[in-house]
C-alpha cells in the first residue's frame, strides 16, 4: 500500500469518515468542532469509524498510565473524590506523585469525569504493571478508543416545523444521552471584616455551604456579609445569619460540591468564630493531607530521583503549610487577600436543553429547537422512535453528502442485523459476515480472526453485543471508502429498505448517526433581557465588564433579514410590515406598536399613524443634499 493510500500523509489523526465527500470549508469546520466538543458522561465510539480513534487515546493526557512497572510506596487520601499515590519505577528508580481526582476542571465551566482505581483497591507495596491505567477520562473505553459523541437514531425530516434553517428536534431520550457534567471552579474571597451566612445549618450547627457531594439548595452555594470593624458582631450571630439581605454577596451554583480548597492567611487556630468552623475543619484536613505528601517525598528531595510532577508537588506543598519543612506562604508574601480564600469546585449534570448546539461529523451543526417526549417523535410502524430530526436541506445547501453516506451505511448494516436478530449463534455470525462482505471486506477477515481468539463463552457474548449495539463499520477518511455508485449497488444488493413511519407518506432512511455536543450553551448566548442568567456576582452572564451592575441588558436586540424570514412563517405579513416600518422610525412609534401588539384582541386589526420623524427619509435627504437634490414627497 502506498503512502497516499494508507493516510500516513496526514499531519494528525482524522476522525471524519468520507472526508473526501465533504465540501472543503465544511471539513475545516468539522476539525474546529472536534476542538469544541464537550466530554459526555457516557460517550460511545462511532459505529462508522476511521480507525484513528485508538491513536487519539494513545497520546491523551487524560489517561494516567505507567511506562514501566511501578511499586506503590504510599497512598494518601484527601477526600472521597481525591487522593495521591506515590510510586517508584522498578526500572529507573524514579519517584513519581500522581493526584487522582474524580473529575478534572479544564477551563470556564468545562471538564470531564474520570474513571479511577478506587482508593481502597490500592495496596502499598503492590505493583502497577506497565501500561496499567490509574485514571482515565470517561471519553475513553478500556481499549483507549476515543468516544466523543453518541450514535442516535436519525431521520432527515422536518418534524412539527422544528427544523427550519439549522434547527434540530430531538427526543427526551436523546437529550439525556447527550448529557455532560458541567464543572466550575470559582473563588470566594473572605476578608477579616466578612462573614459567611448560616444558610445550610441551624441554631446549633453553623454551616456556610454544602458538604462534599451534597446538593446545592435553591441555586445558592454561599453568601457573604461585609460589616464595618466598628460594628458589633452580634448582628451576625442571631437569626439574621440565615437570611440573605440585599447588601450581601451571593455566590450562585447548581449541582453538588465536589471539593473545597482553603487558602488561609491566618493559622487554623485563629479561625475561632462559629461561622468559620466549617472552613477550619476543611483547612485542618487539607493541611494534614499536604503534610503527609511532603513527608513521603521529602527523603528523596536531593536524590535526583523525583519526577517533574513530584518535584512541583513537593515545592508547592512546602510553601503552602506550616510544617517542619515550610518557608512561607506565597499568598502572604503577595498579600492578595488578608484572610481566607475558598476555591469551590461544583459539578452538575446537564442534558441537552433548547438552545444547545450539536453537530454530526460533516459540519451539519444545528441548534436544538424542540425536545419532545419519545412518543411525540416520528415513530415507525414497528414502534421505533426517531431520536433526532434534522433538516434535509442542510445536506444540499452545505454540500456534504458524507452525512447521508453514514446514515445509509448504518441502515444497510441495521437491516441485515434485524434479519438475523432471532437466529442462533451460527446464524448471527452469518449475518455479520453478510454485512461486512458488502460494506468492508477487510472487516470480514478481521472479524473472523478476532473471533477465533475467544473462548466459546466470550464468542457468544461478543456477537450478542454486536447485535445489541450495532455493527461497527470502518470507513477511511479519504482513500479506500465507497463511491456513490458502489453505495447504490450495495443498497440494492442487500435489499435494504427504508422505514415506514406512522403519518408520513414516504418511507425514510432511518439509522444511527454520530452526533457531538458543542460548547455553545444557551446560558452564554441568550441576551433578550433574561434576568435568570446571572453570574455569581449577580450581573448578566454575557456582560464581561467588571464594572457592570445592571441586571437587565441594555444591548439592542437585532432584527434583520433572518429574523424577518423566521417571523414570515407566521403568515402575518401585515404585522411584519408594521414591525419593520415602525422599528425604523422614532422610539415613540416603536413603543406604541409594542403596546398595540400586546394588547390587541384576536382578529383585531392594528391601525396606527406614525407620529415620529421619518428617519430614513431625512437620512436619504442628507445624502442627496450633497448633489443638490431633495425628496419632494
Amino acid at each position: 500500500m502506498s503512502q497516499d493510500q494508507n493516510h500516513s500523509f496526514l499531519a494528525e489523526e482524522l476522525l471524519v469518515p468520507n472526508a473526501n465527500k465533504i465540501d472543503g470549508p465544511r471539513l475545516n469546520m468539522v476539525c474546529n468542532h472536534l476542538n469544541q466538543a464537550l466530554v459526555l458522561d457516557e460517550p460511545e465510539k462511532p459505529l462508522v469509524f476511521t480507525n484513528f480513534e485508538n491513536q487519539v487515546g494513545e497520546v491523551s493526557s487524560a489517561i494516567v498510565r505507567y511506562k514501566h512497572d511501578v511499586k506503590v510506596l504510599k497512598k494518601i487520601r484527601k477526600t472521597e473524590a481525591c487522593y495521591t499515590i506515590i510510586t517508584e519505577d522498578t526500572e529507573t528508580g524514579e519517584i513519581d506523585c500522581k493526584e487522582v481526582t474524580s473529575s478534572k476542571h479544564l477551563n470556564e465551566h468545562y471538564g470531564y469525569i474520570n474513571s479511577t482505581v478506587p482508593f481502597d483497591n490500592i495496596e502499598e507495596g503492590a505493583i502497577f504493571k506497565k501500561g496499567e491505567t490509574l485514571s482515565i477520562a470517561s471519553t475513553y473505553d478500556e481499549c483507549e478508543n476515543f468516544g466523543y459523541g453518541r450514535n442516535l437514531k436519525t431521520i432527515f425530516y422536518n418534524h412539527k416545523n422544528g427544523t427550519f434553517e439549522d434547527a434540530i428536534v430531538v427526543s427526551e431520550t436523546a437529550a439525556k444521552k447527550m448529557s455532560f457534567t458541567e464543572i466550575i471552579e470559582y473563588g470566594v474571597l473572605i476578608n477579616s471584616n466578612d462573614v459567611l451566612l448560616n444558610l445550610y445549618g441551624d441554631e446549633n450547627n453553623y454551616k456556610c455551604f454544602p458538604d462534599t457531594f451534597e446538593e446545592i439548595e435553591n441555586g445558592i452555594v454561599c453568601a457573604r456579609r461585609r460589616f464595618e470593624k466598628r460594628s458589633s458582631f452580634a448582628k451576625f450571630s442571631d437569626h439574621t445569619a440565615n437570611k440573605i439581605l440585599a447588601s450581601d454577596a451571593v455566590f450562585n451554583g447548581k449541582g453538588y460540591i465536589e471539593d473545597v480548597t482553603v487558602y488561609s492567611n491566618v493559622p487554623s487556630d485563629k479561625l475561632s468564630e462559629p461561622w468559620a468552623k466549617q472552613i477550619k475543619d476543611i483547612l485542618d484536613r487539607q493541611e494534614t493531607y499536604w503534610l503527609e505528601v511532603i513527608e513521603a517525598l521529602w527523603p528523596y528531595k536531593d536524590s535526583g530521583k523525583l519526577s517533574a510532577d513530584a518535584s512541583y508537588t513537593l515545592a508547592r506543598y512546602v510553601d503552602s503549610v506550616d510544617g517542619p519543612h515550610s518557608t512561607k506562604r506565597p499568598w502572604i508574601a503577595k498579600n492578595e487577600f488578608d484572610f481566607v480564600h475558598l476555591v469551590i469546585k461544583i459539578c452538575r449534570t446537564r442534558p441537552l436543553e433548547i438552545g444547545c448546539k450539536i453537530t454530526n461529523r460533516y459540519g451539519s451543526k444545528g441548534v436544538i429547537s424542540m425536545i419532545l417526549p419519545d412518543e411525540e417523535m416520528p415513530t415507525t410502524v414497528d414502534g421505533e422512535h426517531a431520536e433526532v430530526c434534522i433538516s434535509p436541506l442542510g445536506v444540499i445547501g452545505r454540500e456534504n453528502p458524507g452525512a447521508l453516506f453514514e446514515l445509509e451505511l448504518n441502515q444497510v448494516a441495521d437491516c441485515i442485523r434485524k434479519r438475523h436478530m432471532n437466529d442462533d449463534f451460527e446464524g448471527k455470525v452469518e449475518g455479520i459476515h453478510d454485512a461486512y462482505k458488502c460494506l468492508n471486506f477487510d472487516q470480514y477477515y478481521s472479524f473472523d480472526e478476532f473471533l477465533e481468539k475467544l473462548d466459546d463463552e466470550d464468542k457468544v457474548k461478543f456477537v450478542d453485543e454486536l447485535y445489541q449495539n450495532g455493527f461497527p463499520i470502518h470507513v477511511p477518511p479519504f482513500f479506500g471508502n465507497l463511491g456513490f455508485q458502489e453505495l447504490a449497488d450495495i443498497i440494492e444488493d442487500s435489499k435494504a429498505e427504508q422505514s415506514k413511519f406512522i403519518g408520513i407518506d414516504r418511507p425514510l432512511t432511518f439509522a444511527k448517526a454520530y452526533f457531538i455536543r458543542l460548547k455553545q450553551e444557551p446560558s452564554g448566548k441568550q441576551s433578550a433581557r433574561c434576568v435568570d442568567l446571572l453570574s455569581s456576582k449577580g450581573v448578566p452572564n454575557k456582560n464581561n465588564s467588571k464594572k457592570a451592575t445592571d441586571v437587565l441588558s441594555k444591548t439592542p436586540i437585532r432584527f434583520g433579514e433572518q429574523e424577518s424570514s423566521n417571523v414570515m412563517f407566521t403568515g402575518k405579513e401585515e404585522d411584519i410590515f408594521d414591525l419593520l416600518s415602525f422599528n425604523s422610525q422614532s422610539s415613540t412609534d416603536r413603543i406604541r406598536l409594542a403596546k398595540a401588539l400586546l394588547n390587541k384582541e384576536e382578529g383585531e386589526e392594528i391601525k396606527l399613524e406614525r407620529s415620529g420623524t421619518d428617519v430614513p427619509k431625512n437620512m436619504l435627504n442628507g445624502y442627496l443634499s450633497g448633489l443638490g437634490l431633495k425628496i419632494e414627497k
